[in-house]
């Protein structure tokens, strides 16, 4: 009887992949069973489950990516804090710049209905500059989830039956093992779903409010800069007297040298010289 409930154990420890990991509680996975079971019928079609297809609401995640210029940074992250909570949605977070009131970026939530709407409340804040949105279907993602989910707590509850029949103690630690590998398993997929419905259920924009650039000056007022004769003159003065520190230290540098060679180099060849005019005796 025990190597039987042994032997038992090991064929659904490898009966499929389904045990793989998520981060959650039991409790969430009784409430994705449902779902799971629509999805796994839908999936298996008409002729394996005997069945009529049921069809399976699509699940998408929306992202956009948005930048507006304004006058007036504070007023416009204002009025995008209250076009998001009108249409149901809320400040995720926010960034100000820490040099002045000249950027801010803000990343707001927004239930999907109202994900479109929200953009276009932002745009009219100041002149908008760039948009990008993007929608990810991850229909199949959460179905596969849900298969998994539905599988892992079979897998569960099979080892928990295991544990309650099994009557010999060296087998009881390595059961218990195994149920607890299972039931983190368990958890981790359930994890994963919670996260796949919170970024189903909720749309995320990323929104930088930039100061409006400052005019470029008249070409009147741009001549003025340009440097005139006594500018210039200064300019050139400025820059000898930088080549004249520059070759001083370089003759600094040289005369020690000069010194220690030169000298004696010109004195020996002084004496050279008398030596050859000097009258010849006799």
């Amino acid at each position: 009887m025990v190597v039987m409930a042994g032997a038992a154990l090991v064929l659904p420890s490898c009966s499929s992949g389904s045990d793989q990991a998520t981060d959650g509680s039991e409790a969430g996975a009784g409430g994705v069973t449902a779902t799971a079971g629509v999805a796994s019928s839908a999936d298996a079609g008409p002729a394996a489950a005997g069945e009529p297809l049921v069809a399976v609401a699509r699940e998408v995640i929306s992202t956009a990516e948005m930048t507006v210029v304004a006058k007036d940074v504070p007023k416009a992250v204002s009025g995008a804090e209250q076009a998001a909570t009108a249409r149901g949605g809320f400040v995720y977070g926010q960034e100000d710049s820490s040099t002045g009131d000249d950027h801010a970026s803000l990343t707001l939530k927004v239930p999907p209905d109202g994900f479109r709407k929200l953009l276009d409340d932002l745009g009219g804040l100041g002149t908008e500059e760039s948009r990008k949105v993007a929608t990810d279907d991850v229909t199949a993602q959460g179905a596969d989830l849900d298969a998994r989910i539905v599988s892992a707590q079979k897998s569960v509850e099979r080892v928990r039956a295991f544990l309650d029949d099994t009557k010999n103690i060296n087998e009881l630690s390595g059961i218990e093992g195994e149920l607890t590998r299972r039931e983190t398993d368990l958890e981790q997929l359930v994890g994963q779903r919670r996260v796949l419905d919170a970024e189903v259920a909720l749309a995320t924009i990323t929104l930088t409010v930039n100061a409006t650039p400052a005019p470029a000056p008249p070409v009147g007022d741009a001549l003025k800069g340009v440097p005139g004769f006594g500018h210039a003159l200064a300019s050139g003065v400025g820059t000898l007297v930088k080549v004249g520190r520059v070759g001083g230290a370089g003759l600094g540098f040289a005369l020690p040298f000069i010194v220690v060679i030169g000298v004696p180099a010109y004195a020996l060849r002084l004496a050279r010289r008398r030596r050859r005019t000097a009258p010849a005796v006799g």
